[in-house]
């Protein structure tokens, strides 16, 4: 677990003992959040009572806005009121597509066209990134990839109404089921929807480590909004290019995986060969079109925050558009120019890692500690690489707030009618991960 009263980067042991078994109904503990977790392999965060998260639902389809913005405004957990706008909304459905389609275009390229660009390779880190999670998957015979088939974004709102990108998660989004119920329900339309799959007949699963787990109740909640049920890595088996699922002695071929565990243990044939909760020969069978996996492995490229930096030239590159909304600046700490400038005026910037799934403790140069900034200097020294610096906000800027909103790219990209609103930190982030 990591500590979140504090500006610490350094991580404690996890409590012990299991999590409660998950509700029947999570819709009824909306828009309230009494638990959540970060996505990653054993990286934790807990909220605390006074955390609490409400949730903020904003309409879909701008036909809808007039008559529920009037009612859209509440009172997140620093009692400031957030609203968006018609406008807004725009700007982020608009803006998010152009991201989605480009991000996708770009995975593509690497994986299908074979080919890195430019801009990617001369990234230390991402070019070790994209050798050791994408060239494996280079010889698929697949034609097409649902790479962004669903996704979350943090979003700055400054306090002047200008939204930021801030960071992107296709690998393994989290707190869905804190928006509140009627999204859900509006205009008849489900929060998540799978594919379609012509010429192949099976069932969906949901991939999951296991019930008793920090994300149990947002992947029961995923698998309740897709009317599939939840599968562990001993429940599957691969023969040949099929997957199946073992039940009540029998198998039962299995179409489309809902992957909701880190790329690194999906399979120990491939990637991690100590991964407990991975299906051997899944990412084999994936690549031979034999099932589709969502989110598909590979994807947790798009979610580092220096790929993040490159998002605007992707979609100048595969769009020839220019991008609607503005990236936060990032900062590549490997360069050791770029570290030394930094450090040298540490007090004007943020470090955070490079990975947003396998999260420590933001440094804060405004109000960091001597001690703090000591195990900083450590950790840089030993993978510079891992981290990444981000200016702080002007004071002028500093009462805004952190929004996450979700959006699918399934046939046409559908921004979800709604978002998470929190207090954002010195540099504009989240103060935590749900």
């Amino acid at each position: 677990m990591l500590r979140e009263g504090d500006n610490s980067m350094m991580a404690i042991s996890p409590k012990n003992g299991l999590f409660r078994n998950p509700q029947p109904d999570y819709r009824k503990q909306v828009p309230f959040l009494q638990a959540a977790a970060a996505q990653g392999t054993s990286i934790q965060h807990d909220l605390k009572p006074e955390d609490v998260v409400e949730g903020v639902c904003s309409p879909a389809e701008a036909t809808d806005f007039s008559s529920h913005v009037a009612n859209d405004a509440r009172i997140d957990s620093s009692g400031a009121t957030v609203a968006l706008s018609e406008t807004q909304w725009r700007i982020l459905d608009r803006g998010l597509w152009q991201r989605f389609e480009a991000i996708s275009a770009c995975l593509d390229e690497i994986v299908c066209g074979r080919r890195v660009p430019a801009y990617l390779r001369e990234c230390g880190f991402l070019s070790s990134r994209i050798r050791l999670g994408l060239q494996p998957l280079t010889d698929a015979v697949r034609a097409k990839v649902a790479w962004t088939w669903f996704g979350s974004t943090e979003i700055h709102l400054k306090a002047n109404g200008q939204l930021t990108v801030f960071d992107q998660n296709f690998s393994l989004p989290t707190g869905l089921q804190a928006l509140p119920s009627f999204a859900a329900t509006g205009r008849g339309l489900p929060l998540l929807s799978l594919p379609e799959k012509s010429g192949t007949s099976g069932i969906a699963v949901l991939l999951t480590p296991g019930a008793f787990t920090s994300a149990g109740p947002g992947n029961e909640f995923i698998a309740n909004s897709l009317n599939i049920q939840t599968a562990r890595g001993s429940d599957l088996c691969v023969r040949g290019n099929s997957v199946f699922l073992r039940m009540s002695g029998k198998e039962l071929p299995v179409s489309t995986i809902v992957r909701r565990i880190d790329d690194d243990l999906l399979d120990p044939n491939c990637f991690r060969p100590d991964s407990l909760v991975g299906v051997p020969g899944l990412v084999k069978a994936w690549k031979n079109g034999g099932v589709d996996v969502l989110s598909p492995p590979g994807v947790s490229l798009a979610s580092c925050r220096t790929f993040g930096k490159y998002i605007p030239a992707m979609i100048l590159e595969f769009l020839g558009e220019e991008p609607i909304l503005e990236s936060a600046s990032v900062l590549e700490c490997e360069d050791p120019s770029v570290l030394r400038h930094v450090m040298a005026n540490v007090r004007n910037y943020a470090i955070r890692t490079n990975d947003p799934l396998h999260p420590a403790r933001p440094f804060f140069g405004r109000t960091g500690t001597a001690v703090e900034f000591a195990d900083l200097l450590l950790r840089l020294r030993k993978n510079p690489a891992a981290y990444v610096a981000r200016p702080l906000l002007e004071e002028v800027d500093a009462p805004g707030h952190s929004l996450r909103v979700f959006a699918t790219m399934m046939n046409r990209f559908r921004l979800i009618p709604g978002f998470i609103s929190r207090p954002c930190q010195p540099d504009g982030g989240a103060p935590y991960h749900l």
